[in-house]
């Protein structure tokens, strides 16, 4: 490559890598690494006594982790980035790249305590793909609240996902069938919460 054209690519991969070094810094996890702990702490003081209760005891804490995944959506940098040749739709996946995996990580190793402390197969304990489930219809919900009510928008998908999980495992009966479709059939809700978040996240300047 000649000189001309190596300087013209840096350059251009420049923007580039300023949009990434900004979305990294707007991501805040705290909210998931607290979480996260806290549900550790659950399961593993529910199993102790009463190793009937981790079912649903998991699967309210996988609806936590969802919230706090969806929380660190938020886009601060949403002003300073508004002129960049980066689109909402792009800026909404480079956060997703950086959330998903941690949430991932928070899910499996809150789910293999949970395991633990089942003695046998007594309840069934929320999988990664559960969780992943809420958090896409966390994401849906940011992207279809972003263009009306951008700063509450990762507020109103952490309250989806939280309420949605909470619903399922609380309610008498479990509720309507459709309450707990995010564990009965929940690769169904991930490709219908990413067809959403495709549309909803496009161009809207």
């Amino acid at each position: 490559m000649a000189p001309t054209q190596a300087n013209g690519a840096r350059a251009n991969a420049a923007p580039v890598t300023d949009v990434v070094r900004h979305t990294a810094h707007a991501v805040e996890l705290s909210a998931l690494g607290f979480v996260t702990t806290a549900a550790a702490v659950a399961v593993t003081a529910v199993g102790a006594i009463d190793a009937a209760a981790v079912g649903p005891t998991a699967q309210a804490c996988g609806g936590a982790l969802a919230a706090a995944a969806t929380v660190a959506l938020r886009d601060p940098a949403r002003e300073l980035l508004s002129a960049s040749p980066t689109s909402p739709r792009a800026r909404l996946l480079q956060r997703c790249m950086l959330i998903g995996p941690a949430a991932l990580v928070a899910a499996a190793l809150v789910d293999a305590l949970a395991r633990r402390s089942l003695d046998g197969p007594l309840v069934a304990v929320s999988g990664l793909e559960s969780v992943l489930a809420l958090v896409c219809v966390g994401v849906a919900t940011t992207a279809c609240c972003a263009r009306r009510w951008p700063d509450a928008a990762s507020s109103a998908g952490a309250a989806v996902a939280l309420g949605w999980s909470t619903a399922s495992t609380f309610l008498p009966d479990g509720g309507a069938w459709w309450w707990s479709l995010w564990r009965t059939h929940p690769w169904a809700v991930i490709a219908t919460a990413a067809a959403t978040v495709w549309i909803a996240s496009a161009e809207r300047r």
